[in-house]
């Protein structure tokens, strides 16, 4: 049998099927965290962060509570829904809907 032959024969492969995929979602839900409370001084800075970052149409980095990670995005603020209490974010090749309970911090980024 020629070196050739023999290289596709004894390739390594995953003997224990779906172990790897199942050690990476394992691991990836070690990294979950509870949703950090916010207290009431905590959310007052938060609106006027946001509410400055809508009249000034300026960039800004939220940071966001989802299902048990925390999300950074960036972007400006398209509109805020007071009745679905929800914020619309103009990212760069997307909007992105974020929910105001779950923002738990607002930066504005500087230029």
């Amino acid at each position: 049998m020629q070196n050739k032959e023999r290289k596709g024969k004894w390739q390594p492969f995953d003997a224990l099927e779906g172990y790897s995929s199942a050690i990476k979602k394992v691991e990836k839900e070690k990294m979950k965290v509870e949703k950090p409370i916010l207290f009431p001084d905590q959310l007052e800075a938060l609106n006027e962060k946001l509410a400055s970052a809508f009249t000034n149409k300026s960039e800004i980095e939220v940071e966001y509570y989802n299902r048990g990670y925390l999300d950074k995005f960036k972007g400006t603020i398209k509109k805020i829904d007071i009745v679905n209490r929800e914020i619309i974010l103009n990212q760069e090749f997307e909007t992105k809907r974020l929910k105001i309970n779950l923002i738990i911090n607002i930066e504005e980024i500087g230029e």
